[in-house]
């Protein structure tokens, strides 16, 4: 599957400024890598980007790629970064929260970094990963095929699908209570309650045509 993350989220960063705002927006690139997104925000126009990467050798390799102003080579935390508070207009995090990566209490950091006139985060996690299973797909293709919505939380993921046209959406979760909030939105054809391990799940193998 083409890796798309970071090309998604310049393009979301984008719709929220328009031309003449993107040459003065600052921006910090967490969990930079080798620099993707980075690259992806200056297509788009950026140019005041900084990165926050805690490999050296990932540092190394955003460098030589010179999308970035600055380059920071410390992880982050809920502990403040020797960065003054509000020095950033935009976070951009793609494919960096799970297990053994950013943990969830960075966000406090996140929310101490951008500028106070920054009145919210806008959540897009759950319309990006369904505008991206859709363009793999054409209209006629969405109504038949099947997906397996992994950590379904409440819902929102299975909600964008259906805005998309995907007609025929499993969930697995290992909440009851999200189960039963996700069940009242009444966009899954079923819901499992169970997590997700290494042992097999009650599912036929290669039901799924994506998760």
């Amino acid at each position: 599957m083409d890796y798309r993350g970071p090309y998604i989220v310049a393009e979301n960063v984008a719709s929220l400024y328009n031309d003449e705002q993107k040459s003065v927006v600052n921006i910090l690139d967490v969990g930079a890598g080798t620099g993707l997104a980075g690259l992806e925000l200056r297509k788009f126009g950026f140019t005041n980007i900084d990165g926050l990467e805690p490999s050296k050798g990932m540092i190394q390799k955003a460098k030589e790629k010179g999308a970035y102003k600055n380059l920071i080579c410390m992880p982050i935390t809920k502990d403040p970064l020797d960065v003054p508070a509000g020095s950033y207009d935009a976070i951009t995090v793609a494919g960096c929260f799970g297990q053994n990566h950013i943990k969830c209490d960075a966000i406090y950091e996140m929310i101490r970094l951008v500028k106070q006139t920054v009145s919210c985060f806008k959540y897009v996690g759950p319309f990006i990963v369904a505008k991206t299973i859709a363009s793999f797909y054409n209209e006629k293709q969405r109504s038949s095929i099947s997906i397996l919505d992994v950590g379904t939380g409440t819902g929102l993921v299975g909600e964008e699908l259906q805005k998309f046209g995907f007609a025929h959406v499993d969930g697995v979760d290992p909440s009851k209570g999200m189960i039963e909030k996700t069940k009242e939105k009444g966009v899954y054809r079923n819901l499992i309650c169970e997590a997700l391990t290494k042992d097999p799940l009650d599912i036929p193998a290669g039901k799924q045509n994506s998760m």
